[in-house]
């Protein structure tokens, strides 16, 4: 077969092009991507080699005299190239250059998808791979290895060219060799990768390859070269939900990948509360066991001494209120896009009700949403819990430590991404939905022993204000001042938050 590509090579070997076909790929395939193939034979071979790898022996042997042909993958976006040697040696197929940072192998026409959260990703593991879904019209990024989605030594949890991307809301289905299941060390990274995209809000999905024999295993390539596309389809639409992939025999491996993200703060409290819920009706164990070897494995934090609410001494003189409303509304302007002056003022009279709440019947919550992330969400509650009275902000929270705290306390309620603490926390959205008259905002509990489990009565009736990505419910809508985020235009400037807001805002 005779393909001309400039000065790397002339000839494509059988050898290649029947690997290849393996892969269900054509030397049509790889070579507009820039695929080419060095022959060991030809004189300037060394040279080629030497400027793709930067060397030309790999353990004690010489790669040119062990390998007849080399194949060389670019990798877009980044000064190197990946090898594939043939035949391997000693048992190696690739090779790239040394002390480089791992990088995902995506072509131009993924990238495009990035910011695309409605664009479904597969995860795989080489590029062939990678190639093979691409033809058959699936977006997919390849993983030089299980592993190289993170970066240890810059202590990176995943890869810089992954963190970019958008995967809120974003389907992402992982597909690894069809021995993945029984392979210990390709189960962990599997796991730990699925957490990652989980808690950067992606909704995950395991492909399992069926596996051959004992002796054999398949790519998702050589899967769709030797049994079609319309067989991986049927895979991809019966792929397992992340939680339901795993038995119970990856019980500890799973609860200590979840404890590292936690101490990262990568998993949010949050997101830990439906892992834990999903994971205890997959394993039919008890939810309050998995949480207690969580908390085993998590690093204790030394905070200090600390309230739940602090209770800031009135100041004793007199204050205009329009002048606090004026200042209230200046701070929200100098750190917060929104896209109407409206949406201001409502925010500064809802924090004036913090203060006066009990005086009123009815409680509007503060509803803070946005189609996707990076829009101020967090900022907003940042400052509102500098600005507002006895202020709590919780993204995890039991429904029995709602009540109880709004009970003893009557704090300013922050409930930050609702969008997973509460989306399936039906019990703690009634009580969330009670509170809204307070004329009918209590629940009853059965009391504790102390009382001889008499009923007892707890007031929900403070102010709250939620935030969420996504759509809210028509409840919380017609319930709420709805505050609409979007990402601010590149040509406006904002100032900083600084770290000490909170401390800054408490004489205001």
């Amino acid at each position: 077969m005779k393909i001309a590509q400039g000065n790397i090579s002339r000839n494509i070997p059988q050898e290649i092009e029947d690997d290849l076909k393996k892969s269900s790929l054509t030397w049509e395939d790889v070579v507009k991507h820039n695929w080419k193939v060095i022959n060991t034979s030809d004189p300037d071979a060394f040279n080629k080699l030497k400027a793709i790898l930067g060397f030309t022996s790999y353990n004690g042997e010489n790669i040119l005299k062990g390998c007849n042909y080399i194949l060389f993958i670019p990798y877009f976006g980044h000064d190197f190239s990946r090898v594939r040697l043939y035949p391997p040696l000693d048992g190696v197929k690739y090779l790239q250059p040394k002390n480089i940072t791992p990088a995902p192998y995506i072509l131009p026409q993924v990238a495009e998808i990035e910011n695309k959260p409605h664009r479904p990703v597969i995860i795989t593991e080489g590029e062939k791979k990678t190639l093979s879904l691409i033809k058959h019209n699936y977006y997919a990024i390849g993983l030089p290895g299980v592993w190289c989605f993170k970066n240890t030594k810059q202590n990176l949890p995943l890869l810089k060219e992954l963190e970019e991307w958008n995967w809120k809301g974003r389907t992402v289905h992982i597909v690894f060799d069809s021995d993945a299941e029984d392979n210990v060390n390709i189960v962990k990274a599997e796991i730990e990768l699925g957490l990652n995209f989980y808690a950067r809000g992606a909704k995950v999905l395991i492909i399992r390859l069926p596996q051959p024999d004992h002796q054999n295993k398949l790519g998702v390539d050589d899967f769709i070269a030797q049994k079609g596309i319309d067989a991986f389809k049927e895979l991809y639409n019966g792929a397992v939900t992340f939680f339901e992939a795993y038995s119970v025999d990856y019980y500890d491996e799973m609860i200590k990948r979840i404890a590292v993200l936690v101490d990262a703060n990568i998993l949010m409290h949050g997101q830990v509360e439906l892992i834990t819920s999903r994971l205890s009706k997959t394993w039919k164990v008890k939810k309050s066991a998995i949480d207690k070897d969580i908390g085993r494995l998590v690093e204790p934090q030394d905070q200090g001494e600390t309230l739940i609410v602090e209770d800031l001494k009135p100041y004793e003189g007199e204050v205009s209120g329009a002048e606090i409303a004026d200042e209230v509304m200046e701070c929200l302007r100098e750190h917060v896009y929104l896209d109407n002056k409206a949406q201001y003022i409502a925010i500064t009279l809802w924090v004036l009700l913090t203060y006066t709440f009990e005086k009123f019947s009815i409680l509007p919550m503060l509803l803070v949403t946005s189609p996707t992330m990076r829009c101020g969400k967090t900022t907003l509650l940042t400052i509102l819990e500098g600005l507002t009275n006895k202020a709590l902000i919780a993204s995890n929270i039991s429904p029995s430590a709602v009540f109880r705290t709004i009970e003893k306390y009557k704090p300013t309620l922050f409930l930050d991404e609702a969008d997973t603490g509460l989306a399936e926390n039906e019990e703690l959205r009634g009580i969330i939905n009670a509170g809204h008259m307070k004329r009918t905002a209590f629940v009853i509990r059965t009391g504790s022993r102390d009382v001889n489990f008499e009923p007892e009565k707890f007031n929900t009736f403070c102010t709250k204000a939620i935030a969420l990505i996504g759509s809210p419910s028509n409840t919380w809508k017609d319930r709420s001042i709805h505050i609409k985020m979007e990402r601010k235009p590149n040509n406006l400037r904002f100032k900083k938050l600084p770290n000490n807001y909170y401390k800054e805002k408490q004489i205001l």
